[in-house]
């Protein structure tokens, strides 16, 4: 393959995973996310391209794992675009444990209900499933999890992920004047990263104020996003 994109510790995890796991994975083991999500949902992302804003950032990500921040407006495939890019992490990297932080409980709802549909409506990606999606979490036959939580539930339930995925961060960070969301960055393991996408409703004291001041927190900024031609999508 011309463009294979080599995955830090893939053999390593190969030789733990389930058989059917490792069969259904091998032709896609050097595979960026955008062909991951072509292969797996065809048709459903011909939108994604690597000169597309959310292809862009889903590549940029893959190959360098960083504090990243997503700035877009409503109706852009945020939620639907680190769902997918969660799922390729779950899969095809050690990085196993995803904590997903919403900013409302309407917010979680759509956020895990695009995980249970990609989950759900893939190539063979059934049979990556451990169990049947419940309520809050999805589980692979890897051991890989992700958990989605409303922001004011994140305190009580969050367990401490390696990625940290804060889905309408600014929204997220009302809870205890932003007290909630922070907690949640900080409990991020040793070799993780954390993402914080949002729109810009206001400025806050989280996910806008590390916004402007990226740069001198090491975070990388992506966007503002423009609307996408599927935005029903979102």
């Amino acid at each position: 393959m011309k463009d294979r994109l080599q995955l830090p510790g893939f053999d390593e995890l190969e030789k733990r995973l389930p058989q059917r796991h490792t069969r259904i994975l091998e032709p896609l083991k050097f595979c960026d996310p955008i062909t991951f999500a072509k292969t797996k949902w065809p048709g459903d992302f011909d939108w994604l391209t690597p000169k597309d804003d959310r292809g862009q950032f889903m590549l940029e990500l893959a190959k360098n794992r960083r504090d990243s921040l997503v700035m877009g407006a409503k109706e852009t495939a945020k939620s639907l675009t680190f769902s997918l890019l969660s799922i390729w992490f779950m899969a095809l990297t050690p990085l196993k444990l995803h904590g997903i932080i919403a900013g409302s409980e309407d917010q979680s709802k759509v956020t895990y209900a695009h995980l249970k549909r990609l989950m759900l409506t893939g190539v063979h990606t059934t049979q990556l499933l451990a169990e049947e999606p419940r309520a809050v979490n999805i589980r692979l036959t890897n051991g890989a999890e992700a958990y989605v939580y409303a922001a004011s539930y994140y305190r009580a339930h969050g367990p401490h992920p390696q990625v940290l995925w804060a889905d309408e961060a600014v929204l997220a960070s009302q809870p205890e004047d932003g007290e909630v969301l922070k907690g949640a960055l900080e409990s991020v393991t040793s070799g993780g990263f954390r993402v914080m996408v949002s729109a810009p409703y206001y400025y806050d004291k989280v996910f806008m104020e590390t916004w402007s001041k990226a740069e001198d927190r090491g975070w990388k900024r992506f966007g503002p996003w423009r609307k996408h031609p599927w935005a029903e999508l979102e």
